[in-house]
């Protein structure tokens, strides 16, 4: 199973950066794990942005993180993970522009989770789906990190 991860960032924190990546080795021997980093730009909206990758994606379930979305705890996310891992199908997580997205949306989501009612920076939601990946990894392989 492959997880994917579309985000719009103009710049990269050095010190956000070294945790992700941190996370990222952790579980790319059974993750692969592929980023498209994404610019609000005037002619290419989001949208159709995003289209273009949903288009080279096959086999995949598109999940939105979206502060309205569903809220799980770890083990639901885990369990998540781990039925799109047992069916072979791939998931592509999507943080969504600063600007949001017009509504109503213009590509097809699957599903929409919800880190927390709080409302995160991009850069922070990024690094706490990497960090919930891992410790769903970790849950699914009875790893004692979780507890």
């Amino acid at each position: 199973m492959r997880i994917s991860l579309v985000f719009f960032e103009k710049s990269l924190n050095a010190g956000i950066e070294k945790e992700i990546t941190e996370y990222k080795k952790r579980v790319e021997k059974r993750f692969g794990l592929i980023e498209y980093r994404l610019k609000e730009e005037g002619k290419r909206t989001p949208e159709n942005q995003i289209n273009n990758i949903i288009r080279d994606i096959k086999n995949c379930t598109i999940c939105l993180l979206d502060q309205s979305g569903v809220e799980m705890d770890s083990i639901a996310f885990a369990k998540y993970i781990e039925t799109h891992e047992s069916s072979s199908k791939n998931l592509l997580f999507i943080i969504g522009p600063h600007s949001g997205f017009k509504k109503p949306i213009q590509f097809s989501i699957d599903y929409s989770i919800s880190l927390s009612k709080m409302t995160f920076s991009h850069r922070l939601a990024r690094l706490l789906l990497y960090e919930q990946v891992y410790r769903a990894y970790t849950i699914i392989t009875g790893h004692p990190y979780h507890k």
